[in-house]
């Protein structure tokens, strides 16, 4: 909400849309936009998403630098090689076109928001996502 200028955003309020592969099954994640160019945000986006355990995003790229904020649960942050694990509290700042896969590890679902310096986000995933069955999400398809 825009209020005076300012974009107010409760999470409790945050409409998310379920995502999943056909071809993965583990893939199986819920993501919304509690701030974007709709609600009156000129310079920046940010996600929330959700994660149960044992699932993941699915391996992806988005178009802006991203600064990724577990709020709940344990990650693991997979880019190229490297794994990092990140728990409540914990935050990761990921270069934009950087392709990379969150996994929820641990017996408890994860929890995040994902800050993004653009006033648009285009997220690309290696396989498509259903119920849309795109390769692409953009905050402009969400928010």
């Amino acid at each position: 909400m825009n209020e005076g200028g300012i974009v107010v955003a409760d999470l409790a309020d945050v409409e998310v849309e379920r995502f999943w592969s056909d071809t993965e099954p583990e893939v199986d994640f819920r993501l919304g936009f509690p701030v974007a160019a709709v609600h009156g945000a000129e310079r920046s986006v940010a996600t929330y998403w959700e994660v149960d355990a044992g699932q993941r995003t699915g391996a992806h790229t988005d178009s802006e630098e991203e600064v990724l904020y577990v709020l709940a649960g344990v990650v693991e942050l997979v880019t190229g090689n490297a794994v990092r694990r990140l728990a409540a509290g914990q935050l990761a700042v990921i270069p934009r076109m950087s392709r990379h896969d969150v996994r929820a590890v641990g017996p408890l679902p994860a929890r995040g928001l994902s800050f993004y310096a653009g006033a648009r986000i285009t997220t690309t995933f290696d396989a498509p996502l259903m119920p849309w069955g795109l390769r692409c999400i953009s905050s402009d398809d969400l928010a």
